[in-house]
Formats: structure tokens, C-alpha cells, sequence
């Protein structure tokens, strides 16, 4: 895995970033704790902001057999769009994420790991990655959601329109109308 979006984003804004020297952990096995906040306030995602508060992150970082195994748990509160009405909503929501970390990459390198260079890890670019990666295409207020009205625009969580009662063949689709009203008469 390389890190990409985030990284040249944090480049960009200069924002400052979270890195663990995976060079300096200490003796194999005895998993190192950490714990920080990340700023991914400059990511945008279809013209919102989903992460304008400071994520939460805290894991571990544990040195084994030439490789690092990072562990990590980011709490963030996602602000985004309801997909149905439309509405804003807040969300508090947890994620955990597992990482063989390496110092360079080989060849024969399962695609799944992450490179380190010179021994640094960017928490943030791997946190702002797999943030973005992890969001839902689409999020709803709650699973009952109605949405808007397609004729009138109305919220029909908090409106009942008539416009349903009063629908509007549209002329395009007449000809599969008729196949449908032909196969009623035929039943």
C-alpha cells in the first residue's frame, strides 16, 4: 500500500502529521503503545467536509520478525449528507485498522503492506486514507428515511405531499405502459 492522497494533501496544507519510527520500537514482541489526534479537516469528499473535528487515534506498534505490526483505532465524528432527504447529519463512529509495516518494500511483497521509509510511518496519510476508503457510498439519517418527494421537492419525513396520489404518466414511457395494461387484459 502506498500513501498517496493524504500525504500530498498534508504537503499541500502543511498540516502537521503523526509518525512513529518503526526503527526505534525497542525488543521484538513487546508491543509500544501510542495515541495522538489527526488533523484531516483539509479533506473534501464530494464537496463536504466529512472530518472537520480532530480524529482520535491510539493503537500499538510491535516489532516482529523484521516487520512492524501496527494496530490502530481512530474515533472521528463523520459530518455528511443524508442520501434520501438530504439533511445534514453528525455521527460519532470508531474504526480499526491492522497494518504489517516495512521499512521498504520488495518485489514478492504482499500488496497489503505498507512501506515506511527510512523507518518513518505517517499515522496520518494511513489514517486519512483508510478513513476516506471506509466511508459508506452512501449514509442515511436513519433506515426508515423517506427522502424528498420527486415531484415536489417536499421532505417526506416531515410532510405527506399528494403528488404521489396524483402522478404524471410520463409520454416517454407509453409504449412499455401499453405492454404492461396488454398483459393485465390478458390475465
Amino acid at each position: 500500500m502506498t500513501i498517496g492522497l493524504c500525504e500530498a494533501l498534508c504537503a499541500v496544507w502543511e498540516k502537521p502529521v503523526m509518525r512513529i519510527n518503526i526503527l526505534a520500537l525497542g525488543p521484538e514482541e513487546q508491543p509500544v503503545p501510542f495515541a495522538g489526534t489527526v488533523d484531516l479537516s483539509y479533506v473534501v469528499r464530494w464537496g463536504e467536509v466529512p472530518f472537520p473535528e480532530p480524529v482520535s487515534v491510539s493503537g500499538t506498534a510491535c516489532s516482529k520478525h523484521g516487520q512492524t505490526l501496527v494496530e490502530l483505532e481512530a474515533q472521528y465524528t463523520l459530518h455528511t449528507t443524508c442520501a434520501r432527504c438530504l439533511q445534514p447529519m453528525v455521527r460519532r463512529e470508531t474504526a480499526r485498522f491492522d497494518y504489517v509495516v516495512v521499512e521498504q518494500l520488495e518485489q514478492d511483497s504482499p500488496q497489503d503492506w505498507v512501506e515506511a521509509p527510512g523507518g518513518m510511518l505517517d499515522i496520518t496519510a494511513l489514517v486519512g486514507e483508510d478513513l476516506l476508503l471506509a466511508l459508506d457510498a452512501a449514509n442515511l439519517c436513519r433506515e426508515d428515511c423517506k427522502g424528498l418527494c420527486p415531484v415536489c421537492g417536499a421532505d417526506r419525513n416531515h410532510i405527506d405531499c399528494d403528488c404521489s396520489a396524483q402522478k404524471k404518466n410520463d409520454p416517454r414511457f407509453a409504449a412499455l405502459s401499453k405492454l404492461l395494461d396488454d398483459k393485465k387484459d390478458t390475465q
